[in-house]
């Protein structure tokens, strides 16, 4: 499997459907998991990274260290199978739409994060990106 990069700004359909870019589409492949992130914001995991991941948590020393499990149970709880149709489409589930915020007939910024991918309104990605600006800006100055 290929990685996972880039940023776009795509379209969420009036159905509840996103097309993936034809480049992104070969490398996720024909299935996978999406789930809920960390943020405001979804992941879409390929179904070989996602096998990866859990497989991590399997391994975990610390069954109940509350670092490794919170954020496993947030996405196995919230997990749901996804197929790319023959157009590169993957359906959102409303349930999934309603805690990222993404609204049909509105667009979405698609990210890679190398093993998976980020479904994000466009708001939300531009707090994260100044977040993540004043993080970087304070780790430059340790």
């Amino acid at each position: 499997m290929s990685d996972l990069y880039g940023t776009y700004l795509i379209s969420l359909d009036k159905t509840g459907r996103i097309r993936l870019p034809k480049t992104v589409a070969t490398a996720f492949g024909k299935s996978g998991a999406l789930c809920y992130g960390d943020g405001i914001f979804l992941e879409l995991y390929p179904e070989k990274e996602w096998k990866n991941l859990t497989a991590k948590f399997r391994k975990n020393d610390e069954p109940w260290d509350r670092k490794i499990t919170l954020p496993l149970t947030h996405r196995t709880e919230s997990r749901v199978d996804i197929q790319l149709d023959k157009k590169s489409r993957i359906t959102i589930p409303e349930s999934h739409r309603e805690y990222a915020e993404l609204k049909p007939g509105e667009d979405v910024v698609l990210t890679g994060a190398l093993t998976h991918l980020r479904l994000w309104t466009p708001e939300q990605y531009e707090k994260f990106k100044r977040r993540r600006s004043l993080e970087l800006l304070s780790l430059s100055y340790r």
